[in-house]
């Protein structure tokens, strides 16, 4: 298994379904794997310490997202996006698998994500029940069943249930029985001691910033490091944090805060963000979104906002040709 498609279908299985067998196609288990059905925590183990998506994911990261999967479906555009995932013989067969296994779509509550920009990625899934043990054995046997060989080789690590993905260097951890966390191994050993309550959490580390500048309560938020190296290409230089907070409750909202390096270079990006209202209409963008966007700086802080409606982006669609 490549660690794209691991991490992909780890990602995606419980909100999308989209784990079949082309995804999840592992290299040979040339191990003797341990009985599925064994319970191989020792009972002198305590339970993980953290087990929400966001405490779990370990200081070093510097991209995080985190999406309100179930507050999302049934916001504004949950129809649409679940008309999309049963549109595919794919996205049923894989709803199908994971209903099959106590999983339906209104059990997944959040899903975060992190990378540290390079090779490290940690993924973090809050659903009822997916980290308990029948859960996790009856996902491995329907994907054995797909494919014809294990997935993984459960084990224990951090005093809690680990899954190892045989040919790949990602593992995954039941950090309690409502959430499966899944990591590179860079991330591994930072991630244990995250899951025994050490070590520092990214929102209390390298991404403390986003816990004062954006509104982690709604649909998702994103916030997002950006390394000087990629910060000299962009259009406008000196951008070196991006985020924002989404609610897609009855459109999408959108409250994007950008700090630049200097005061200088955001009034650079203010000036041409005040320019998008009358630009706007001439792209043949919906005078909804322009008449909706506000824009504001604090000294190298740049803040915009902008609000899309479902009308909105229906237009957009069609001038995109989707």
């Amino acid at each position: 298994m490549s660690k794209a498609a691991l991490i992909a279908c780890i990602m995606t299985a419980p909100a999308l379904g989209a784990c079949t067998a082309e995804h999840l196609t592992p290299a040979p288990d040339v191990r003797a794997a341990a009985p599925q059905s064994m319970m191989l925590a020792p009972s002198t183990c305590a339970p993980p310490s953290v087990t929400d998506g966001a405490g779990l994911i370990p200081d070093g990261a510097s991209a995080m997202m985190a999406l309100d999967v179930r507050g999302i479906m049934k916001g504004a555009f949950g129809t649409e996006l679940h008309a999309a995932i049963t549109s595919t013989a794919d996205g049923r067969d894989g709803l199908a698998t994971l209903k099959a296994c106590g999983l339906n779509p209104d059990d997944v509550e959040r899903i975060t994500m992190a990378s540290d920009l390079k090779d490290g990625i940690v993924i973090a899934i809050e659903a009822k029940g997916i980290g308990k043990t029948s859960t996790i054995d009856c996902l491995h046997d329907a994907i054995e069943k797909k494919v014809g060989s294990s997935p993984w080789t459960k084990t224990t690590k951090a005093c809690t249930t680990a899954l190892e993905f045989d040919g790949d260097d990602g593992v995954a951890y039941a950090a309690g029985k409502n959430t499966l966390v899944v990591a590179s191994k860079s991330f591994d050993k930072d991630l244990q001691a995250r899951l025994t309550g050490r070590g520092t959490p990214a929102l209390a580390g390298t991404l403390k910033w986003a816990k004062s500048s954006l509104t982690m309560g709604k649909s998702g938020w994103f916030a997002v490091d950006v390394p000087s190296s990629a910060s000299s290409s962009l259009p406008v230089p000196g951008v070196e944090r991006v985020g924002a907070s989404i609610d897609a409750s009855k459109g999408l909202a959108l409250d994007l805060s950008v700090g630049m390096g200097t005061q200088a270079q955001a009034e650079e990006i203010e000036n041409n963000a005040r320019m998008l209202p009358a630009m706007g209409p001439m792209m043949g963008v919906p005078t909804g979104i322009t008449d909706s966007l506000k824009i504001d700086r604090d000294g190298s802080d740049v803040s915009l906002e902008v609000f899309v409606s479902p009308e909105d982006l229906k237009q957009l669609k069609t001038l995109a040709g989707i």
